[in-house]
């Protein structure tokens, strides 16, 4: 059975503000199993992904002295392991928001035949679908 404050986090749709409340949690939880004896979190190390990055959190786990660390919403901006990664940088001219960078070609890679059928960069014959 879940704990009442544990509903409550997953009814909520943000997990930045619920930090503080998991971590309660689960020393609750591991007070009760070690029979009240110190806290888990002066021996363990805590992580979080960065949807639970905020200052409140930051601050609640300052104060309960929790060895935390928690990646903040824009660490791969500063990280050169992902310089290289379309990705993590700022979108192309892009409609439908996907992460690929686009190549346009330009209408100076097209070009006529003798015949008058438009040939693209890869050499093929164009069709056209509009009849002007």
């Amino acid at each position: 059975m879940l704990r009442p404050s544990v509903r409550r986090i997953l009814a909520e749709g943000t997990e930045a503000s619920n930090l503080a409340t998991v971590v309660e949690s689960v020393e609750q939880t591991f007070r009760e199993i070690n029979h009240g004896q110190q806290s888990i979190f002066n021996e363990t190390v805590s992580t979080a992904d960065s949807g639970f990055h905020c200052e409140e959190s930051v601050k609640k786990l300052l104060e309960k002295k929790v060895d935390a660390y928690i990646a903040d919403r824009k660490f791969r901006l500063r990280d050169p392991r992902y310089a290289t990664l379309q990705e993590h940088k700022s979108k192309t001219v892009d409609r439908k928001r996907t992460s690929k960078a686009r190549k346009y070609f330009t209408a100076e890679q097209f070009h006529f035949d003798a015949t008058g059928t438009l040939i693209c960069p890869a050499g093929k014959p164009m069709k056209s679908s509009c009849p002007n």
